[in-house]
């Protein structure tokens, strides 16, 4: 309506053009979660995907820096 010129800011479109540091960071704190999760979760099957979960996420913030 006011015709400032203004347009929408950039949203990202997808991880690809995510900026790289966020999305290690990202992955970082996911893992943190899940070895949060293997370390004080009760249940068998938590601890589980804790553990298969810290693999994945610290594989992927790697391969992002690579």
């Amino acid at each position: 309506m006011g015709g400032t010129g203004a347009s929408e800011p950039e949203a990202w479109k997808s991880v690809a053009t995510m900026p790289g540091a966020w999305l290690i960071a990202g992955l970082t704190a996911s893992a943190l979660f899940a070895g949060g999760v293997t370390l004080f979760s009760t249940d068998p099957r938590h601890r589980l995907w804790g553990q298969a979960a810290v693999v994945g996420y610290t594989l992927a913030a790697f391969a992002v820096l690579a």
